[in-house]
């Protein structure tokens, strides 16, 4: 039931006002309203008596509805709504059927991405190919001006959600920090970045388990909140996410390849790279990563919620590359075809004289073993959005 102050409206030399769900004139006919639609993933056109109307005000008896997923959306197992859903009718005061979300189109690269030229040893990525990627920015201020440095990396899961790791964190203030979606040049604002969304983070969640070093960086998971949703186009994306561990069973194995890209350092001992860049990283069992590595760093691979990825061949993830996905190609259950699943979040690696040692294994915040609390999460601090499906979209 809508609550409205009584609005007085001259239009065509009649008295209406609004109040309660309902209008009325001047002849003093009252007729019931049904209450506005709007969505942040639907597209909605409304008309009444063949006139286009504004149905994000209370709108007349008679006015109809069509809907339809807006770009990069779509309507599981569907490409758009189907015809049986995608037309609303006000009658009565009530639409006859409720408004249905579509979900954000995830794990796609951009397919028209050109790569440039492969972190250390990997290589430059194309521009928009990890289209969840995110940059995120530790904010300081000099001379009264405000200066953004890269510290780490994010994917994005959902229009206002990045998750990373809690150990890029050093202050929780969400203040101090930033987030930059669709960009190639790690610089915050660069011009040749056209397609960047720059965001201010809102907040901040870490798990009250998360202790750093001292507890050998268990939990070492963050979720951050921005404060605009992300706006979905062919560079700005989300990665998918399975909450369940069906996924995790098929693509956490013996053989399976992971991406992860990231601004990090791309040599031993040498600076971070100026553009995005990629590394191609397999997974690695439990034995194996604990056979080869060493004795001060096995605690950490003993961790439940850690997983190994990497290689022994001089080429791997460094400094600046915490908190970036670790995305795994798995089937598309609602079409053909393959998507991007993040599955870990660069955690910590060994230390070889105060840098990384791109000869030994990773390990990785192991996503669906923090499935409940990310999912709470999500589901209270996103609150202005509806749940769906894992996604909060909705107004």
């Amino acid at each position: 039931m809508f609550t409205w102050s009584v609005l007085i409206i001259i239009l065509s030399y009649s008295t209406q006002c609004w109040t309660h769900g309902s209008l009325y004139t001047d002849a003093g006919k009252s007729e019931k309203t049904c209450k506005p639609l709007k969505s942040f993933s639907v597209d909605i056109k409304c008309n009444r008596n063949g006139l286009e109307v504004d149905c994000t005000k209370p709108v007349l008896n008679g006015t109809t509805a069509e809907i339809s997923c807006k770009p990069f959306f779509h309507f599981p197992p569907y490409d758009n709504i189907p015809s049986f859903y995608n037309r609303l009718a006000c009658v009565d005061g009530l639409w006859d059927y409720n408004l249905l979300p579509c979900i954000p189109i995830c794990g796609k690269k951009n397919e028209k991405s050109k790569r440039v030229r492969r972190i250390i040893g990997g290589g430059n990525t194309g521009i928009g190919e990890y289209p969840w990627h995110v940059g995120i920015y530790s904010k300081r201020t000099i001379r009264k001006k405000t200066v953004y440095s890269q510290i780490c990396g994010g994917s994005i899961i959902n229009p206002k959600v990045v998750i990373t790791v809690a150990h890029c964190f050093e202050s929780k203030d969400p203040k101090n920090y930033g987030v930059g979606a669709g960009k190639y040049y790690r610089p915050w604002k660069d011009n040749r970045d056209e397609n960047a969304q720059l965001r201010n983070v809102e907040q901040i969640f870490i798990p009250e388990s998360y202790k750093g070093l001292s507890n050998n960086f268990a939990n070492d998971v963050a979720i951050l909140v921005v404060n605009d949703p992300f706006v979905f186009d062919n560079f700005v994306r989300p990665v998918c996410v399975d909450w369940t561990t069906n996924t995790k069973k098929d693509l956490l194995k013996m053989g399976s390849i992971g991406f992860v890209p990231g601004w990090g350092v791309d040599q031993e001992g040498g600076k971070k790279s100026a553009v995005l860049k990629d590394i191609q990283l397999p997974f690695v069992p439990y034995d194996e990563c604990y056979s080869k590595s060493d004795q001060n760093f096995r605690p950490i691979v003993n961790l439940a919620d850690k997983f190994c990825a990497g290689r022994t061949d001089g080429q791997n993830i460094c400094k600046g590359d915490s908190g970036g996905g670790l995305a795994f190609q798995g089937h598309d259950v609602h079409h053909s075809g393959e998507i991007f699943y993040l599955m870990g979040i660069s955690s910590i690696g060994p230390s070889k004289t105060g840098s990384c040692d791109p000869t030994k294994y990773t390990t990785f915040t192991k996503l669906s073993h923090h499935a409940k609390w990310a999912q709470n999460i999500i589901k209270i601090h996103t609150s202005a959005y509806k749940d769906f499906n894992g996604w909060s979209l909705d107004s």
